[in-house]
């Protein structure tokens, strides 16, 4: 028994370093990319609609939050408008917590939390592997598989990737992270009935930085749920 037990106990850290190789060199692949230098410098984001963003979380933290609200009129814009009455305000929140709280300087917060979806991606995609329980290499190969769709060039605005979330679509990017943990969790909890909290928040997290991401994780946890077997259990489960 011990000698049939050694071959398994030898493989189980190969295939952690090989995982832990792939995800994070995804990951820094990806960061050598944005140039981490720029992101670190505290000049003004630009660039797309990226400059029409920046004012929107300084906004939240100096008028919004003060009075206890996510919300509220702006004279601004349009002889003013309903600020984030109809837009996504968690990831602006996300920026005045790592400017407020982490005392980053406003600009670099906003391109840290701006490029983070991206960074986030390929982890996103071992996590949606490692909670589905596939077997190895997958989880490590669905990270690495984000890579070529953050630097794909057949679109620059739908959102999603490398240029589309420097051309201001960042939300989209952030909620399409929380998307895909949520499908993980999602086929976790069909298969155990467990971890169903969590996949709520996420589903909630989606749909709070962007509505479409959101209507991608719905209708893969229906796919996800007509494929499963154990029709009266997994339902109760999704309910």
């Amino acid at each position: 028994r011990l000698a049939e037990a050694a071959p398994q106990v030898e493989l189980v850290p190969v295939e952690g370093w090989v995982t832990g190789a792939m995800v994070l060199g995804s990951v820094v692949f990806i960061l050598l990319q944005l140039q981490p230098r720029l992101l670190v410098t505290n000049t003004t984001p630009a660039g797309g609609d990226m400059g029409a963003h920046v004012w929107g979380p300084a906004f939240l933290r100096d008028e919004l939050l003060p009075r206890g609200r996510l919300s509220g009129w702006t004279p601004d814009w349009y002889d003013g408008f309903p600020a984030y009455q109809f837009y996504m305000v968690v990831p602006s929140l996300m920026i005045v917590l790592v400017d407020v709280l982490l005392f980053v300087p406003y600009n670099v917060a906003f391109k840290l939390v701006a490029v983070s979806g991206l960074l986030a991606m390929p982890v996103a995609g071992w996590a949606l592997g490692k909670l589905a329980r596939l077997p190895f290499p997958a989880p490590a190969a669905l990270a690495v598989a984000t890579v070529p769709f953050v630097f794909g060039r057949s679109f620059s605005i739908y959102g999603g990737n490398a240029a589309s979330t420097l051309a201001g679509e960042f939300a989209f990017t952030i909620s399409l992270v929380f998307a895909l943990l949520f499908l993980g969790v999602v086929l976790r909890a069909l298969d155990t009935g467990r971890s169903r909290a969590l996949a709520a928040v996420l589903l909630a997290l989606t749909v709070c930085c962007h509505l479409i991401p959101a209507i991608f994780a719905v209708v893969g946890a229906g796919i996800a749920l007509l494929l499963s077997l154990q029709w009266t259990r997994r339902w109760g489960a999704a309910v």
